[in-house]
């Protein structure tokens, strides 16, 4: 299995944990998986910075790509 192949399939696996255990994950806990799965994908967070009060969702996801 080639790297991106696994790479894949262990995301789609995070994926059906998350949905399945969802009440047991914490925000933190999802957040460093997201900034980790978003790091492999796209890199170094490139996206301004959210400037909305409102926005505290895109804030904290784009903190956590500041790995």
């Amino acid at each position: 299995m080639s790297g991106n192949a696994e790479f894949d399939q262990a995301a789609k696996e995070f994926e059906t944990i998350v949905k399945t255990h969802n009440d047991k994950i914490s925000n933190e806990e999802k957040l460093d998986a997201y900034g980790l799965y978003k790091q492999a994908m796209i890199g170094d967070n490139a996206t301004a910075k959210p400037t909305s009060i409102f926005s505290q969702e895109a804030k904290a996801k784009r903190n956590i790509l500041k790995i």
